[in-house]
């Protein structure tokens, strides 16, 4: 097989190849396109409740940090907790007592004060 003839068979691949790729992404109906946005953003919000997102610092109200969120989840009473580590301490403390402030999470209590809301929230 001489150079243009190969040239011509991989040109006559790439094309065919090409045409498929077309054909399958026509394939997806409007059903399936919003299911994979609902996906999506089932996902994305599993990682931020807000303004709240995990690795985000946490301070308490004196602007001291007291670590970083590692999870949002639900408490007993229905309310969104932030799950907050660091080191090897962990607590929860409910999201409507924090606020975003300059890309962290700031509560306006301390530390011990964050830590009772958190446990009066049942988780």
């Amino acid at each position: 097989m001489s150079y243009v003839a190969s040239f011509l068979a991989v040109m006559a691949l790439v094309a065919s190849a090409d045409v498929a790729v077309a054909q399958t992404s026509a394939t997806i109906t409007p059903e399936q396109a919003a299911a994979r946005s609902a996906d999506e953003a089932g996902a994305n919000a599993a990682a931020t409740t807000g303004a709240f997102a995990i690795g985000t610092p946490v301070l308490d109200g004196g602007g001291q940090s007291v670590g970083r969120i590692t999870r949002l989840t639900t408490g007993k009473d229905g309310q969104t907790l932030v799950m907050v580590r660091k080191g090897v301490d962990s607590f929860s403390v409910p999201a409507s007592s924090l606020r975003m402030q300059n890309g962290a999470a700031v509560g306006s209590a301390s530390l011990g004060q964050m830590k009772a809301l958190g446990a009066a929230s049942g988780h």
